[in-house]
């Protein structure tokens, strides 16, 4: 499948399945050819994962499905605008952005609040379904070093995001909340 792929899309999409195979490992688990379904991958019985890739650059999380019935990660090197801002968050979250009037720090606080609501959708979307369409579905509140996040109309599972910014980016990962 990756073979009809442009040459960039196909190199991320191979650098993000060796960083899946890496994070499988990692976690004491196998899992032979991973296949996909439409853009997620397709994982054996047992295994939770989350794949993200940015700039070449790919990151993966991955456990057991027993204890982590969802997984989500997200890496974000490049940031969005500031008037972007209405795309990502609704409501009660733009306040998260509050930076005394400061540009630069708003800007970077989207770009956590951006990556967190990624990390946390690609939790959230296979447990809860269609129902989940982007990311302003998704509510955060901040919460410990990071945020909570759940569907914002639909009862369903709470998710953990955990928030580190980088030297060049942030890195975001969700897992379920006990």
């Amino acid at each position: 499948m990756s073979l009809t792929m442009p040459p960039r899309r196909r190199a991320d999409f191979l650098t993000g399945r060796s960083a899946l195979h890496r994070a499988v490992r990692a976690a004491g688990l196998t899992a032979g050819a991973v296949l996909r379904d439409g853009p997620r991958p397709l994982l054996p019985d047992g295994i939770s994962a989350s794949i993200s890739h940015s700039g070449g650059v790919a990151v993966a999380v991955a456990g057991p499905s027993d204890l982590f019935h969802t997984l989500g990660v997200d890496l974000e090197l490049t940031a969005l605008p500031l008037e972007a801002a209405h795309l990502v968050l609704r409501g009660p979250e733009t306040e998260l952005l509050n930076g005394d009037g400061d540009t630069d720090t708003a800007t970077r606080r989207l770009h956590v609040l951006h990556s967190a609501k990624e990390a946390a959708f690609k939790a959230l979307s296979p447990v809860i379904g269609p129902g989940l369409r982007g990311l302003r579905d998704i509510r955060l509140e901040a919460y410990a070093d990071g945020y909570l996040a759940r569907a914002n109309r639909q009862p369903g599972p709470l998710v953990h995001v955990s928030a580190r910014e980088l030297p060049q980016g942030v890195l975001c990962w969700a897992v379920p909340r006990n």
